[in-house]
């Protein structure tokens, strides 16, 4: 859950990876070319992981090229 809109905003797509700074990224899903003003951002069914540190990546595509990036951990018990 989220607000995902910016000006400028092109697209978004959702990554994760594992522990607090990881070096491989997986694909979770995107790209979204609708902008969440409050709400779901996306979906992920983490029954199949093993317990620990987890980071999503949500990068935000703006028009004319720039980015913006928000990450958020969580621990899987």
């Amino acid at each position: 859950m989220g607000i995902v809109n910016p000006p400028g905003f092109e697209r978004y797509e959702v990554q994760w990876g594992t522990g607090e700074y990881p070096k491989e990224w997986q694909w979770l899903s995107g790209p979204h070319r609708s902008p969440i003003p409050n709400g779901k951002i996306t979906e992920w069914n983490t029954s199949s992981l093993p317990s620990g540190l987890y980071t999503v990546r949500v990068t935000v595509f703006l028009q004319g090229g720039g980015q913006r990036i928000v990450m958020a951990r969580f621990t899987k018990p």
